[in-house]
């Protein structure tokens, strides 16, 4: 009987199709099974069939694809148990304009209960309770001047952030958000000693050997750390994947590197559909908002409701209280996005490889 495949892990960075990866995983997993068991033709699994391959892979002897063993979908390299980091490990790597459309697409749409929706109850419309961890309100309050400065013109509310800027959800991710996951995911309070967009914070939080030492770093030594190379030696991925290109390059490391059947792979490349993607309708506008000095020109809104009028009242109100100044309009800025940018796009190869990384500039001002 051929041996199983390679026990591997996936390093997830958020919106780089990493649910799509998992799904993939699971069910060539779950073929590969039932062909050594000789269980009839291959067919795609359902929840139940995956939901017994994990259990499996978690309890019995390592093959496969581990993920399922991290303790979470998108748990970084710092936090895995020793007996998951020695496995080969793989990331996809998507195009930084292209990630920060995506992300605002889900996070605005798609995900419930975000912290923003909380800090909107909270600040906004005064709701005390709506965050109750002391770390997160006391974050907030730090905040709240600059978030009612910023949140003034925004055309949206706690139950419907549909409306709101592309500008707004990237300070605010990069400095609010960003400062409560330093807490919750690397267990430091404040925030990086060099300013850095989320994307570039959260590559670093997955990819990492020890995300704290990086972080503590001032600006001038995270400069040299990653303009040197020597950020190389930390980096704990083997195999970078063209998220443009996933589904072909996953299934070139999967039969060349990990072992997998062939006939496999290319049944579920033909059966498992296409890779997730966020709606088109609204993709080429908050591209547009993403591009450089996009932030300072005039933005044309369609008010949706009454209820998104009054939270931008709201706003001003509480803004105009909290400071005795006079209302005014927030200064727009373009997306503060400082990346780990790739000097090469990344390839599968079937020799394990990293991209050249540097850290860039944000674009745009604010605090």
């Amino acid at each position: 009987m051929a041996p199983l495949p390679r026990p591997s892990l996936c390093l997830n960075i958020p919106k780089t199709g990493s649910s799509f990866t998992s799904r993939f995983f699971d069910a060539a997993d779950w073929l590969e099974l039932k062909s050594r068991l000789g269980w009839g033709r291959p067919a795609m699994p359902n929840r139940a069939g995956i939901e017994i391959v994990r259990q499996i892979k978690r309890r019995g002897p390592a093959w496969g694809n581990l993920s399922c063993r991290a303790w979470d979908h998108h748990a970084g390299y710092s936090s895995l148990p020793p007996g998951l980091r020695r496995h080969p490990k793989l990331c996809a790597l998507r195009e930084v304009r292209s990630w920060y459309g995506s992300f605002y697409q889900y996070y605005t749409t798609a995900m419930t209960g975000t912290l923003l929706s909380r800090a909107i109850r909270m600040l906004v419309d005064g709701e005390d309770r709506a965050v109750r961890d002391p770390t997160t309100r006391s974050i907030l309050s730090r905040h709240r001047h600059a978030f009612l400065e910023r949140f003034r013109d925004e055309n949206a509310e706690a139950g419907s952030l549909g409306g709101l800027s592309v500008a707004f959800l990237v300070w605010f991710t990069g400095t609010v958000r960003l400062e409560a996951m330093m807490e919750q995911w690397v267990g430091m309070a404040g925030t990086p000693g060099r300013k850095m967009g989320f994307l570039t914070f959260r590559a670093i939080t997955i990819l990492f050997e020890d995300p704290r030492r990086v972080f503590a770093m001032d600006a001038d030594a995270c400069d040299e750390y990653f303009a040197s190379g020597r950020y190389m030696q930390d980096l704990r991925c083997d195999v970078f994947l063209d998220f443009d290109r996933l589904s072909d390059q996953l299934c070139g490391v999967m039969v060349d590197e990990l072992g997998y059947t062939p006939e496999i792979v290319a049944f579920l490349r033909e059966k498992s559909g296409r890779l997730n993607a966020s709606s088109d309708e609204r993709r080429p506008e908050v591209l547009r908002q993403l591009d450089p000095g996009a932030g300072s020109r005039k933005r044309s809104r369609t008010r949706r409701s009454t209820g998104t009028t009054s939270s931008r009242s709201r706003a001003r109100a509480v803004q105009d209280r909290d400071s005795g100044a006079r209302a005014r309009r927030a200064a727009s800025e373009g997306a503060q996005v400082r990346p780990l940018r790739l000097r090469d796009s990344p390839r599968a190869r079937k020799s394990f490889s990293t991209p050249s990384l540097t850290v860039a500039p944000d674009q745009g001002s604010g605090s």
